[in-house]
């Protein structure tokens, strides 16, 4: 499993509310992808995330990795993901 990590400037604590829901991996997959639509299959993803209602959404897989990475999305960090740097389990 490889995960890319934000750079320093996406990576703290979100100053909006963050609702987050930790699924099991094909929970994640079928969901993310559904939520990604005619954006068309995210491939096999461990997490997303997306703003709504001044809140910042984030379903994922248990890893504290995965969790850095889609709370950088809430702070800004753009989904083609510049500056980030990768760590594998």
């Amino acid at each position: 499993m490889a995960i890319l990590l934000p750079p320093t400037q996406f990576d703290f604590p979100p100053a909006v509310p963050v609702i987050e829901r930790v699924l099991g991996m094909n929970e994640v997959h079928r969901f993310c992808n559904a939520r990604a639509g005619q954006a068309g299959d995210m491939g096999q993803t461990w997490g997303c995330s997306w703003k709504e209602g001044g809140k910042c959404y984030v379903v994922r897989v248990d890893n504290e990795s995965v969790r850095r990475h889609e709370l950088a999305h809430c702070n800004g960090w753009p989904h083609d993901h510049p500056g980030g740097w990768g760590v594998s389990y």
